[in-house]
């Protein structure tokens, strides 16, 4: 336990030299809408939002067969941003934790999604729609996470296991409003395994029995952002980050949001997640594994 956290400390200087900052991407981009409750110099922005979103099935006598079943999902987001005109810095932190009660037992329940993403960006004017950018990027999970595939429920993730931390610094095409394309040709990119029983198996890529792997190479990233139509808007952010060490094991992470609003505080959402990382292997066939996650859910926001 001592040399994860000696690698964690590492891990936060390492991307504070690099960019002194935290990066604001997707996940905060939900709580842009809010309304201001600080304001006091014109330049900071500080906004957030709550939600709660529930989705479930009752049936009796039901001789399709099924299950009772209630997911509830609760959020948490907030942001500080700071801009002037000769530099801004964004900051975000966005929570997320939710659980599937199965059956009419409220001890038979399953985590359904467990996130904990703090991400920060600041940057400075270079050309008309062109800006360089310090970035960081920190992502980890509240609770214990098992496959319940298997009658045993083996351990696959846990708090800070993993936990990536990318710093990365480049420049930022900004065309219009709506899409920005970022390429940092100086990023450091590791993956944290804080857990003693999936640091000896080697889990997440990293050497058995160590707790972090490091690595620096190139990022390239891509969001977009658009209201189809009134109240509905679509949303997709894409990195793409391969190690100078071996340029082709490209690990790639896309995320995209479609959420249509409805009587003001309301909403109605489907939430998509892809994960590729060559080096992160399923443990049955030790071959890498494409990951994915569809997350349809209706919701209550409130904005502060």
């Amino acid at each position: 336990m001592k040399s994860f956290f000696q690698s964690l400390l590492c891990a936060v200087l390492f991307c504070v030299c690099m960019s002194q900052s935290t990066f604001a991407q997707l996940g905060a981009d939900a709580i842009r809408g809010a309304a201001p409750v600080l304001d006091t110099t014109n330049k900071w922005t500080v906004k957030g939002s709550f939600g709660l979103n529930a989705a479930g099935l009752y049936i009796s006598q039901w001789l399709g067969g099924g299950q009772n079943n209630v997911n509830i999902l609760g959020l948490f987001a907030v942001s500080a941003n700071y801009h002037s005109s000769t530099f801004s810095w964004d900051n975000a932190l966005e929570l997320g934790y939710g659980r599937t009660f199965l059956g009419n037992n409220l001890e038979n329940n399953r985590k359904s999604d467990d996130r904990i993403i703090l991400l920060s960006k600041a940057a400075v004017p270079i050309a008309p729609a062109l800006r360089g950018i310090a970035l960081v990027d920190f992502r980890t999970q509240f609770d214990r996470g098992v496959d319940y595939s298997k009658p045993t429920t083996p351990l696959i993730s846990n708090l800070f296991a993993p936990a990536f931390l990318v710093g990365a610094v480049g420049a930022e095409w900004k065309p219009t409003d709506n899409f920005n394309i970022l390429v940092a040709p100086l990023t450091g990119r590791m993956v944290i395994v804080g857990d003693a029983e999936l640091s000896r198996a080697g889990a997440f890529g990293v050497t058995p029995g160590s707790t972090s792997r490091a690595d620096v190479g190139a990022l390239i990233n891509a969001q977009y952002k658009q209201e189809l139509v009134k109240d509905v808007t679509f949303q997709t952010r894409w990195n793409f980050f391969a190690p100078y060490s071996n340029i082709s094991q490209v690990v790639i992470q896309g995320e995209a949001l479609l959420v249509a609003k409805f009587w003001q505080y309301f909403n109605v959402s489907i939430a998509a997640d892809y994960l590729y990382d060559p080096r992160i292997l399923l443990p049955e066939t030790r071959i890498a594994a494409q990951q994915f996650r569809l997350v349809p859910a209706f919701g209550f926001s409130y904005p502060f």
